[in-house]
């Protein structure tokens, strides 16, 4: 506690500043004071001592107890004295690096918890921007605007269901959706909606790079719950670390946590992170769901063209409802069933628009496509289609090395001598994005090529003995599965072989 002088302890009033020590916050080494209001619970930043000085006095007029017939110089000289001794004690108590701010929907009142070196503050209830109808819009009116945008973006109730569902579940896992449309759609107009009523912000991928984000402030992020990141090109580290939050430290504002909720992915360009020939990531397939859409340009829609600005409004006072009426509700039924429902409607949406990656099967298709081409070569012909033996065929570098390691067994199979180098050696003559989601799949060689890693003799084209593996590039091309037919007792009615691409679609 601030240490005083006798005479300075009689007009002192100790329990005022125990209130008053919980309100004030310095940061950056004093430069920056962030102090707690009393009166709308919401932290407001202050420039200078000084303004600090003043905003005490205003809020907690009760910290001085003057005689009636205290010299009014006296009362000068003992409150600058006593302001200097506080402030010095509040920096060095109350000195933190990081702000956090946070809001609590369930909570009544503002809550301040203080860590080593960050402030977290925790703002009271659900905020939403206040929506004014600014051109008394009839309810019929939007209601048609609405159903003319749904049959432009038929997915658009899912899309908010889902946002306002990351809003209040706890877990974030599955909190991003890939938003790739047409050009032409309306990526903007639908950003700015949200942007508008506060509830999102819109910002580049390019930002998010390490020393990248110093034009983003974190007062813009606060009480919105919806990130867009437009012009999105590749799903990197800089993504999968926005689980949850991020650190924002802008142009001459302290360093402050973000959290983070829905992240919304918006390009017309497709994201060879999820249309490369390879598939995609697994890591990505957890957490990543895609509305992929092709449905026309917003401009050519008839209700647009007659009024935009009417169109543009009424989206806005459906969302602002919609978004209220859900976060009403999730309020009422309290946190706990209200983040196990939440998550249901997560589970719906990621279940509905998970990613198909088809991961290892378009690798598969990738090497089935080389080793065929190697075959090819291998049993080159001329033009009376006789073989001609090795002296004449094409000269080919790539082939060469892998016939130190794959020997033709007749033009469907090939026997492999080592499976991991002939794996190594077909990625690397695939492109970039194909290799990097390829070269983690070295551990499923098995289920690619569909054999049994276990070597053995094989006698090969020549009819020599040869120890590897036998793969059937043939089987591999044309895959079937068998499947048994059973009735309602579990009886099987029949057998029906399948082929594999019409069984996985």
């Amino acid at each position: 506690m601030i240490k005083l002088s006798k005479a300075y302890q009689e007009v002192f009033n100790k329990t005022v500043y125990s209130k008053l020590f919980n309100h004030i916050f310095f940061f950056k080494s004093g430069k920056e004071i962030i102090v707690f209001t009393l009166d709308t619970k919401e932290i407001k930043f202050l420039s200078s001592e000084r303004n600090l000085k003043i905003w005490i006095e205003q809020n907690f007029p009760n910290l001085f107890n003057f005689k009636k017939d205290t010299p009014k110089e006296d009362i000068t000289k003992i409150k600058k004295n006593i302001f200097d001794i506080m402030i010095v004690d509040l920096q060095v108590r109350n000195q933190y690096s990081v702000l956090s701010y946070s809001r609590n929907p369930w909570s009544k009142e503002a809550v301040v918890i203080r860590d080593d070196h960050k402030l977290e503050y925790i703002a009271p209830e659900f905020y939403l921007k206040s929506f004014i109808n600014r051109f008394d819009i009839e309810i019929e009116n939007m209601n048609k605007i609405v159903e003319d945008y749904r049959q432009h973006f038929p997915q658009f109730d899912d899309l908010l269901d889902w946002l306002i569902a990351n809003r209040f579940t706890s877990n974030r896992r599955t909190s991003y959706t890939y938003l790739r449309v047409n050009a032409g759609f309306g990526k903007s107009f639908l950003a700015s909606i949200f942007e508008e009523l506060g509830t999102g912000r819109k910002i580049l991928q390019s930002q998010l790079k390490s020393n990248s984000a110093s034009d983003l402030s974190p007062s813009d992020f606060r009480n919105s719950f919806i990130l867009m990141i437009d012009e999105f090109t590749h799903f990197g580290q800089e993504l999968k670390d926005l689980t949850h939050g991020m650190y924002l430290s802008a142009k001459y504002q302290l360093s402050e946590y973000v959290p983070l909720y829905a992240k919304v992915f918006m390009s017309a360009e497709k994201s060879t992170s999820f249309f490369g020939e390879a598939g995609v990531d697994g890591q990505l397939t957890d957490r990543v769901s895609i509305i992929d859409l092709n449905s026309g340009k917003l401009e050519d829609r008839q209700l647009y063209k007659q009024n935009t600005k009417l169109y543009h409004e009424s989206l806005k006072m459906y969302v602002n409802s919609f978004f209220k009426d859900r976060a009403d509700y999730y309020v009422s039924i309290g946190e706990l069933k209200a983040n196990f429902n939440a998550n249901k409607i997560l589970d719906k949406h990621f279940n509905k628009y998970r990613i198909n990656s088809n991961n290892i099967e378009k690798i598969r298709e990738k090497c089935v496509e080389i080793l065929k081409d190697y075959l090819e070569w291998f049993y080159y012909s001329d033009d009376t289609n006789n073989y001609v033996g090795t002296i004449q065929r094409p000269r080919n570098t790539f082939f060469e090395r892998l016939e130190s390691i794959v020997v033709p067994k007749n033009k469907d199979e090939i026997i492999t001598k080592d499976i991991v180098k002939m794996y190594e050696l077909i990625l690397s003559q695939a492109d970039d994005q194909f290799q990097k989601s390829a070269k983690f799949k070295q551990t499923v060689l098995d289920e690619i090529f569909m054999v049994s890693l276990v070597k053995k003799p094989i006698k090969a084209h020549n009819n020599k003995s040869v120890r590897g593996i036998l793969i059937n590039l043939n089987r591999l091309d044309n895959m079937k599965i068998v499947v048994q037919i059973e009735d309602k007792n579990g009886n099987i009615e029949h057998i029906e072989e399948l082929n594999y691409d019409n069984f996985t679609s």
